[in-house]
């Protein structure tokens, strides 16, 4: 378990760096990259969605919404988050 983190790790520490356009952080040990990345990498997701090509579960869900492909109630219940999914249903932002 404790390989699978290092590599997280790492990983986590190229992939930000790729994506910020800079060098890779270093942090204090493997969980601290670990965390960095699972609370950065969305937020770059989210706003960096035409310039990298990723997009999170939450976007794709309004996008399958907009599309016709589901509906509201399936979108909702999918979310990952939630509140955020019915705000931008309800105020038409994705």
């Amino acid at each position: 378990m404790r390989i699978l983190k290092m590599i997280a790790a790492i990983v986590a520490t190229v992939i930000l760096a790729a994506v910020a356009g800079g060098a890779p952080a270093l942090a204090a040990g493997p969980e601290d990259s670990v965390n960095s990345f699972h609370e950065t990498l969305p937020g770059l997701m989210e706003k960096g969605r035409d310039d990298v090509q990723m997009q999170t579960f939450d976007q794709h869900l309004l996008q399958l919404y907009q599309g016709g492909v589901i509906n509201a109630e399936t979108a909702k219940r999918s979310a990952t988050h939630r509140t955020d999914v019915e705000r931008a249903l309800t105020f038409g932002s994705a």
